[in-house]
């Protein structure tokens, strides 16, 4: 939440504007020049969801990386509710060209492992282990799976949402 609203800051530091109603909770806006009160305000003004949807607003976050906040939320609020989705294991080089690997007994399988965080939409997550800084997750439990998986994305995301706002 912290990096999302140190974002939300330096949106509005660099003169972005932005505004989402929060029904019964009244408007919520992002102007020019924020000060440190509001900052340190946000914490309990906005939840994830309200921040999500700022971002969004102001458009300076791409598609691809909105969709990996909204995994995050996701699993979180799956997690909180005891409903984890199933996952299950990918094959990150799929499809592979030709039938030859078929029979090549030095062929490695990456690890992946793909699942539908939100429920009733279509939305495929998958995440191959070879872009993360992690070792196999095959010993854990696939509540521990997911677990490392949100870890991990999360971190991932801290880490390209702080290069968009430099």
């Amino acid at each position: 939440m912290r990096a999302l609203f140190e974002i939300l800051v330096k949106l509005s530091n660099a003169g972005h504007e932005a505004s989402i109603s929060r029904g019964s909770r009244g408007d919520f806006t992002i102007s020019p020049n924020m000060d440190q009160r509001q900052f340190f305000a946000l914490n309990d003004d906005l939840t994830f969801n309200d921040a999500l949807r700022l971002l969004t607003e102001v458009d300076a976050v791409p598609e691809s990386r909105m969709s990996t906040l909204h995994t995050i939320k996701s699993l979180r609020n799956r997690a909180a509710h005891g409903t984890m989705p199933f996952i299950a294991e990918w094959d990150p080089d799929e499809p592979r060209p030709g039938n030859d690997w078929i029979f090549d007994e030095d062929i490695e399988f990456p690890e992946g492992y793909q699942f539908y965080p939100h429920d009733g939409r279509p939305d495929l997550f998958t995440f191959d282990v070879r872009k993360h800084n992690c070792g196999s997750l095959k010993p854990l439990t696939s509540d521990e799976q997911l677990a490392a998986i949100q870890y991990l994305i999360v971190t991932d995301s801290i880490s390209h949402l702080t290069e968009i706002v430099g």
